[in-house]
């Protein structure tokens, strides 16, 4: 008999549960991102959704800023974005991420275009 590596209830494989299993994934994958193990990024340019649920979780599924957290009544999500406070998309580390609503993501010096010639240097690859 093994013990679950999430839980350590007692199982037959290593872990009790396909739920347990995506809950140690998380949890090991965000202590390799405060420790700068992983980048953060999902592919090129994407963030990470397991970041994006820690700091749901921080936020407490709210805006950073000015507290708001209404549900999409459409989609049952609260439609809030992860912004680079630098504006580097590469800079995931976790002081220079926060949890804003459209409105306020909309504000920010960076937001968009705000960014321009300074952004994702990444792409200037793809522009040739």
């Amino acid at each position: 008999m093994n013990y679950c590596f999430n839980c350590e209830k007692t199982t037959r494989n290593k872990f009790c549960s396909i739920i347990c299993q995506k809950d140690y994934e998380y949890k090991k994958y965000i202590q390799e991102w405060k420790a700068g193990k992983v980048s953060g990024l999902r592919g090129e340019y994407q963030i990470s959704m397991h970041i994006k649920t820690y700091l749901l979780k921080k936020y407490n599924n709210k805006c950073g800023r000015c507290g708001w957290g209404e549900m999409n009544v459409y989609t049952q999500n609260i439609p809030l974005e992860v912004e680079h406070i630098d504006g580097n998309y590469m800079n995931n580390k976790e002081e220079n991420l926060i949890l804003l609503c459209p409105n306020c993501h909309s504000l920010t010096q960076t937001y968009k275009g705000a960014n321009r010639n300074h952004g994702r240097q990444g792409r200037k690859k793809y522009m040739k």
